[in-house]
């Protein structure tokens, strides 16, 4: 998993939206993390 930090997106975009973006090396591994992320979302509210 790598974690990089976009300068030039986060200067050059209006919209509202992370300066930063995941690659995965496989979709499964993604999928794994999206799931993840949404089964802590759903407990905090």
């Amino acid at each position: 998993m790598e974690v990089q930090w976009d300068q030039d997106e986060a200067h050059t975009c209006d919209a509202p939206r992370p300066e930063y973006w995941i690659s995965f090396d496989t979709k499964e591994e993604a999928e794994a993390v999206i799931e993840l992320l949404e089964r802590l979302l759903h407990e905090q509210t």
